[in-house]
């Protein structure tokens, strides 16, 4: 399958580690290779005079005729592949409307809906959500996790979307061709149900062992890979039309005492290990970055000027909008560089008595909208598909395709990594081989296939 995906990508060519590696963020290097913008010398691993041309998801056409196996596939099967509006004429339509908004419907684009005290969420709303305004043909932004796909976090919608194989599955691959087709088929389904962004890739660079969500973090342990395979999402994902939302910024590698924690990192160890992933996903055009829990360097990650205007609006150049972590903000953080507050309440840190006199109501409300343009949400469904609260239904619409199933099987099997084959015990000779024990916690755990609706071990 895969070799065959590799033939009808064009141009496209897969990883090679003895190549020179290109430099994640397209920036030109030094003639001295001395310095960088960033004040810090530039670690070689990521220095180059170019990057592999940035690729369109256009090759699904045929990769879904090969997954079905010669068979005709349904038109409404295959994507159309978007083209963006550049971030220069999206920030002219965003100016040009921002002019005709009252500072409640400004405050309504930075602060999330759908949510209660103490945390609870309403029925018929998203994960997420910032309201929409037909009557000015602002479209809502309707956001749901993504670790596996769709999250279907509601029982309505269980067994309604390919259960794909985790990012770190994904990196385990080593196949920027087939993250950005997962992308895609992801960002598909997202549409199918409604949704318009995705709230990942998550591609923190591991360091803790342990860490409670490395099987979501992308880059696995190499910055130049999570940058290769964050810039192929975030290119499968736009072809479909759905932002995508890189989290999470910064320095978020545990789970343990995260809301506490103090990370405390140099500049070059963060422009040479944690933040390549993050900078190569902003040139590839993410819509936005999700702020973490954590505090960095003294100071909260969701208020840290130094971390959201300096380094990732100032020197990576992200022309989209920040957005909290469900409840990360500790201040309101418009003047720091912080956009968006998730989810949303109205005494939150982003309260219209909060945020109307700040002076960075504008700029943070001018983003999301140049992020809206970007990505056409004015031109398509989004102004015309399901309104929260009443998006139930279309939460709950079955997106599991043959297709979708088979991409996800073959995705599993080319993320097995052998390490060594000891006394050539593989492959099992049944002849040989009677038994073989399964030990730990999920030793009892149902088997179950990429499709949920397939029968697992006692339904029967």
């Amino acid at each position: 399958l895969f070799r065959s995906l590799t033939s009808t990508m064009g141009s496209a060519q897969p990883i090679n580690f003895s190549e020179a590696p290109c430099d994640p963020c397209n920036t030109p290097s030094s003639s001295s290779g001395s310095s960088s913008r960033h004040g810090a010398r530039r670690d070689s691993r990521f220095c180059g005079s170019s990057c592999p041309p940035r690729r369109r998801a256009n090759v699904l056409p045929a990769v879904l005729v090969l997954l079905s196996t010669g068979s005709a596939v349904a038109e409404e099967v295959v994507p159309m592949v978007l083209q963006e509006r550049s971030w220069n004429e999206s920030y002219r339509l965003a100016e040009d409307k921002l002019d005709e908004l009252t500072p409640w419907e400004k405050h309504r684009l930075v602060n999330g809906v759908g949510w209660h005290r103490p945390f609870t969420w309403t029925p018929g709303y998203f994960v997420g959500n910032v309201a929409g305004n037909p009557e000015k043909r602002i479209p809502w932004l309707k956001m749901q996790d993504s670790g596996s796909g769709f999250r279907c976090f509601r029982q309505e919608a269980v067994n309604t979307s390919v259960m794909w194989p985790s990012p770190l599955a994904a990196a385990s691959t080593w196949d920027d061709q087939v993250v950005e087709l997962l992308a895609a088929f992801i960002g598909l389904e997202f549409k199918s149900k409604g949704s318009n962004v995705i709230l990942g890739p998550a591609v923190n660079v591991h360091r803790v062992a342990q860490g409670g969500r490395n099987f979501e973090y992308m880059s696995g342990e190499d910055p130049y890979l999570g940058s290769r395979l964050a810039r192929a999402y975030v290119n499968g994902a736009n072809s479909q039309g759905v932002m995508t939302v890189i989290k999470h910024f910064a320095f978020n590698e545990q789970e343990t005492n995260r809301h506490q924690e103090n990370s405390v990192v140099d500049d070059r160890t963060a422009w040479e290990l944690y933040y390549p992933p993050f900078e190569a996903a902003v040139h590839a055009g993410a819509a936005s970055v999700m702020c973490s829990y954590n505090v960095v360097n003294g100071t909260h990650s969701c208020s840290n000027e130094a971390l959201l205007q300096r380094d990732l609006k100032g020197k990576m150049g992200f022309r989209g909008f920040v957005m909290s972590d469900w409840g990360a903000s500790a201040s309101t953080g418009l003047a720091q560089g912080g956009d968006v507050d998730m989810p949303g309440f109205a005494d939150s840190w982003y309260s219209i008595d909060k945020v109307a006199v700040s002076p960075a109501l504008n700029e943070s409300a001018r983003r999301v909208l140049a992020a809206m343009y970007r990505h056409k949400l004015d031109e398509d469904s989004s102004l015309r598909g399901c309104v929260p609260p009443s998006c139930l239904s279309s939460i709950a619409t079955d997106t599991i395709t043959t297709e979708g199933v088979a991409l996800a099987a073959e995705l599993a099997k080319s993320a097995i990594v052998l390490l060594k084959n000891h006394n050539e015990t593989l492959p099992i000779d049944a002849r040989w081989i009677k038994r073989i024990g399964v030990l730990g916690s999920a030793a009892h755990a149902k088997p179950a296939g990429f499709n949920p609706r397939d029968p697992v071990a006692g339904d029967e």
